[in-house]
């Protein structure tokens, strides 16, 4: 197998110069571009390693209540997690980002971003949508969920507008989705768009890559 180290040494060769400062940058930069196109070529299997994630359940216990003064959604029969704060509530089915804990049964959400009128005695859900992918995670090419392989297929969402919240849609996939992060363009997410009622250990094959190039899901919703 060739590595980066090989082509450096090959273009060396070719330059008839030794490698170093500015020019050493160069080069490099230069193998990599090359790397990253030729991985974007073609499905190459040979580089497909397998990876694991833990998705983990999301919280439905209770009923809640929703104060539009306040922006407050009380908790009934059941209490807030501790790592509430970054999550996402999902109420008449919009997700809405969490910005605080304010007690074992309160939650804050942004007024800018919360539903426009009282609720009272609803279900809800509340759960971890997105989680950020290791940098080296250049594509994903399936899912084994349950010993279940999902393909992949084309979304267009990013990351900021999954965070800001979204209202259902049958546009939306219905299990997985990866997604682009501006803000981080090295580096994909994984979205669960839906309910997960228990913590799901996620077996993915993957291909490594430079940067995220598409959008990708997994299902397509109902």
């Amino acid at each position: 197998m060739i590595t980066v180290s090989d082509m450096m040494s090959h273009l060396s060769v070719q330059l008839n110069a030794v490698l170093a400062g500015t020019l050493e940058a160069k080069v490099r930069t230069s193998v990599l571009n090359a790397w990253g196109r030729l991985m974007s070529m073609h499905d190459w299997g040979y580089f497909h390693r397998q990876s694991s994630l833990i998705v983990y359940a999301g919280q439905d216990t209770g009923t809640i209540d929703f104060d539009v003064t306040t922006s407050t959604v009380t908790l009934t029969g059941a209490t807030w997690p501790t790592d509430a704060v970054g999550k996402h509530i999902r109420l008449n089915g919009q997700w809405f980002p969490v910005v605080e804990r304010t007690s074992s049964t309160v939650l804050t959400l942004a007024a800018s971003n919360a539903p426009a009128d009282d609720i009272t005695e609803e279900t809800y859900v509340l759960q971890k949508l997105v989680y950020p992918l290791p940098y080296e995670v250049g594509d994903i090419v399936q899912i084994i969920d349950n010993g279940s392989s999902m393909p992949v297929r084309l979304s267009i969402l990013e990351n900021f507008q999954i965070l800001g919240g979204l209202q259902y849609s049958t546009a939306l996939p219905i299990r997985y989705a990866l997604v682009a992060d501006a803000a981080n363009p090295q580096q994909w997410n994984l979205w669960i768009p839906s309910y997960q009622p228990v913590d799901v250990p996620l077996n993915t094959c993957i291909s490594p890559g430079v940067r995220p190039t598409r959008y990708r899901e997994s299902g397509q919703g109902r």
